[in-house]
């Protein structure tokens, strides 16, 4: 499902000589393929967000325990 995803992007509106003149979008985005995101990145997310990723089938019981508290 995610390989297939194909987030908004902003348009942008180059100039003849390739100079940016404006960009257009609700929502500022630009697409980055998982593969160029740096493993330190990747690690540093999971650290913050769920530092049991690896170590749970899915869910992390504990965490939503404390979610929930």
């Amino acid at each position: 499902v995610l390989a297939k995803y194909e987030p908004p992007v902003t348009t942008r509106i180059h100039a003849s000589d390739g100079s940016l003149m404006a960009e257009y979008a609700r929502e500022r985005r630009l697409y980055l393929p998982i593969q160029a995101v740096p493993d330190r990145v990747k690690a540093a997310f999971l650290s913050a967000e769920d530092k049991n990723f690896y170590n749970h089938p899915g869910i992390d019981v504990t965490g939503l325990g404390r979610a929930i508290i």
